[in-house]
């Protein structure tokens, strides 16, 4: 309150953004309310900031203020400010009359003794929507009140000669990018070697030489050559690609290992920056294309159902352009580091063809990525668009670690889920991390990321999280889908200790069709020591009636996943090895299973955040602390073995992934 001595607060400016959410708040436009705490007269640096970059300036004040001359002289230079004025009275009523006023003309005045505090509000809220529509004025954007802050004295944080240079050095690459015209060839002119015809054919063929779908009546040891020889050709192209290296990359190479420290900070939190700021320009007119074509394309097979016209199949090429547009659009960091990924890999796997320059600046590359991941930046463990794990450049990660934390014990802790059930956010929550969050596809593939635990009893150093990407998703052919799902699926649950299932309301079939594949494969990776924890948790579902509602649908879950378990173990004939889900994946169904309240109060985008989803989160993690405390973590040296382990494993698995649950898995075999 006015008379409460402030302590920390004192010539603190807030401020606070009001988003419309439709028509009726009258708002087209998001608008950000300012206020500065204390006396404005102390104040006069924050004051005449305020008073320049404001289209509406409110002032509460009494009848006493009026009869000082200094505040009478701020109240004149405020009227004669870009702004309009508003004088807020709380000792005048609307029938009271006050001389002094006359020599403020043309502000605006509000009286407000003896008058309802909604009212108040209304006739506050009114005169706001009124002038803003009425305004032709342009916007103006946080960046436009740099100048104004500088000729105010402030100090502007991106005035620091670090944050200068990292700013430079993040432009430097944006204007090369921005050399490419068009938007669907930038990945292949920028990022060359993960295309679809290298990294992506890489991948497929180290899939088809452990699981030889394609074999025909090749021996297994030929069909492997040939792999091999195929795999081999792509690396060449893609060393050939390397040396040297694309003007974008060999700068961001460059500037990564040639500054340290804040620099580096801040050049790729704004290349990050500038590059969510260039996807969000290309991004919705290519959206509302897409979005078009397939009601039209919907259309035209509607029409014509027994075949497709030269119109129909123009659509759908059309289509297809616009999905590489897409993804070209959706540049991001990672693309970044997986572009080093690949230039690591192609240099280790054909070391004859690489020049001694190339060698000694790719041989950096790992001990990089380690020293960001300890810093707190996520590092790509699973490429989302090829499915694959580059394990080369892992293992080389993972190594450097390793020199890094030492005798360090990792915890793992994973999340999975729908795409856009809230798993990034529900990481970010308890964390206080940074993982992409949106609606739609937004992680691709599985990303790690280290967090620094309090040591305490039997405690592990790190944690150690991975955020994966929304499985069944609409994008993706539905049997591409199964295989990516089940694959990222059966991997992530395996590497973490404990793994969460995020479910949005009730268990969805399509969450139980995972954990039937996932269980299934589990049972035939006979090599691998795997016994997980899971814990599910359940999203928007209010935990006052959780528990009555859904004790039958906890129920259905295990007795499922109970079924999975002895259909599989009597397909690999180990009916007394395993008989129920817990003998494979760790769960209590009376203790592994969390209610959430809805993350929002009401609709967005100005709904507060629900008190009770984030209680509920500071619950979870709680007894994952305690979790982390009990249960066995990895050392760096075991989790190294326990991730390549892992990822051969599912690598050779070649029957479980192309199914979609139990019963698919039956009919088959009874067919075959």
């Amino acid at each position: 309150g006015g008379d409460t001595k402030r302590v920390l607060m004192e010539g603190v400016v807030d401020l606070c953004w009001y988003l419309p959410a439709g028509e009726e708040d009258g708002l087209s436009e998001a608008v950000a309310f300012t206020n500065l705490r204390g006396n404005a007269q102390d104040h006069m640096q924050q004051f005449n900031f305020l008073i320049q970059i404001s289209f509406m300036t409110f002032v509460l004040l009494t009848q006493d203020d009026l009869k000082e001359d200094e505040k009478i002289t701020m109240l004149e230079e405020l009227n004669e400010a870009p702004g309009k004025l508003v004088l807020l009275f709380s000792d005048l009523a609307m029938e009271d009359e006050f001389p002094e006023l006359e020599e403020l003309q043309d502000c605006n005045v509000l009286k407000m003794k003896k008058r309802n505090l909604a009212v108040i509000n209304r006739d506050i809220k009114s005169f706001i929507i009124a002038n803003l529509r009425n305004n032709t004025q342009q916007f103006k954007t946080l960046k436009s009140c740099f100048k104004i802050a500088r000729q105010t004295g402030i100090h502007v944080d991106e005035d620091d000669p670090e944050c200068c240079a990292g700013q430079q050095l993040a432009q430097n690459v944006m204007k090369e990018i921005d050399r490419v015209k068009s938007t669907s060839s930038v990945m292949n002119e920028i990022l060359p070697l993960q295309g679809k015809d290298l990294w992506h054919e890489w991948s497929q063929h180290n899939k088809e030489k452990h699981r030889f779908l394609k074999k025909g009546d090749c021996t297994y040891y030929d069909y492997k050559e040939e792999m091999d020889q195929k795999k081999d050709k792509i690396r060449v192209k893609q060393l050939k690609k390397s040396d040297p290296p694309t003007t974008v990359m060999k700068m961001f190479m460059s500037y990564l290992l040639q500054h340290k420290g804040p620099i580096r900070d801040y050049f790729l939190q704004w290349l990050k920056f500038l590059l969510d700021e260039r996807s969000q320009k290309i991004l919705p007119p290519l959206l509302s294309s897409y979005e078009q074509l397939k009601r039209n394309i919907q259309k035209s097979s509607e029409e014509t159902s027994d075949c497709i016209t030269e119109d129909e199949e123009a659509l759908r090429k059309r289509l297809a352009e616009i999905k590489l547009e897409l993804n070209a659009a959706s540049l991001g960091l990672e693309h970044f580091f997986r572009e080093l990924s690949q230039m690591y890999e192609s240099v280790m796997e054909v070391p004859n063809e690489v020049t001694q320059d190339l060698e000694s600046k790719v041989s950096c590359l790992p001990a990089l990525a380690a020293e960001l991941l300890v810093a707190g930046y996520p590092l790509e463990l699973m490429d989302g668009d090829a499915s694959h794990v580059p394990m080369t450049w892992v293992r080389a990660v993972l190594d450097e670690l390793h020199t890094l934390l030492k005798n360090s014990h990792l915890f793992v802790v994973s999340v999975l889920g729908i795409q856009s059930s809230g798993k990034s956010t529900l990481l970010n929550t308890m964390f206080g991390i940074r993982f992409a969050v949106s609606a739609g596809r937004c992680t691709r593939g599985a990303f790690i990321q280290l967090l620094k635990m309090q040591k305490g009893p039997g405690q592990s150093d790190y944690l150690l999280v991975v955020d994966t990407e929304g499985l069944r998703a609409p994008e993706l052919d539905s049997q591409s889908m199964l295989k990516h799902d089940n694959e990222m699926a059966t991997f992530v649950i395996g590497l973490a200790n404990v793994t969460f299932i995020n479910i949005k309301g009730e268990t969805p079939s399509d969450i139980q069709d995972i954990m039937q594949t996932s269980v299934h494969a589990f049972i035939r990776m006979n090599e691998v020591e795997v016994k997980p924890s899971c814990h599910f948790v359940h999203q928007n579902v209010s935990a006052m009636s959780a528990d009555t509602k859904l004790t039958q649908g906890r129920t259905k879950l295990v007795e499922s996943l109970d079924e999975m378990v002895q259909y599989a173990a009597k397909q690999q004939q180990v009916q007394t090895k395993y008989r129920v889900f817990d003998q494979v994946v760790r769960f209590d169904v009376e203790k592994d299973v969390w209610y959430f309240d809805s993350l929002w109060r009401g609709s967005p985008p100005m709904a507060p955040v629900n008190p009770g989803y984030c209680d509920s989160s500071k619950k979870l993690k709680a007894a994952l602390i305690q979790l982390a405390s009990e249960k066995n973590s990895f050392t760096m040296e075991t989790f190294q073995q326990h991730i390549s382990l892992l990822w051969s494993a599912v690598l050779n698995e070649n029957f479980v992934f192309s199914f979609k649950n139990m019963l698919e898995m039956a009919v088959y075999s009874q067919l075959d």
